[in-house]
């Protein structure tokens, strides 16, 4: 055998540098993305029209008949989606500066 041995650079991960397991990632995570949804909701700077449709969307998830029989796994999926459209509705300025 020659001396090529292939070295694997060790790339060391964000949650590696911060000490934690995968599930306190990502409990953070999840409360970091909650915090700026509570925050988004109080502020008066952001429309109403904006803070009423993520409401309305899940309102009117629950309000029909559940046709994907995914347990749980539907319902957080509707949740992200309401999440997500929450935020991309509020102006740029005001998400990054409450992100922070």
């Amino acid at each position: 055998m020659s001396g090529n041995i292939v070295r694997q650079s060790k790339k060391t991960t964000l949650l590696e540098k911060q000490g934690g397991n995968i599930v306190t990632q990502g409990i953070y995570e999840v409360s970091k993305h909650l915090t700026l949804a509570v925050k988004l909701m109080v502020d008066r700077r952001v429309p109403f029209w904006a803070k009423v449709t993520p409401v309305a969307l899940y309102t009117v998830y629950f309000m029909t008949v559940d046709w994907v029989l995914w347990g749980p796994i539907d319902d957080i999926g509707v949740l992200v989606l309401a999440y997500m459209l929450f935020v991309q509705l509020c102006d740029k300025k005001i998400v990054k500066e409450l992100s922070k």
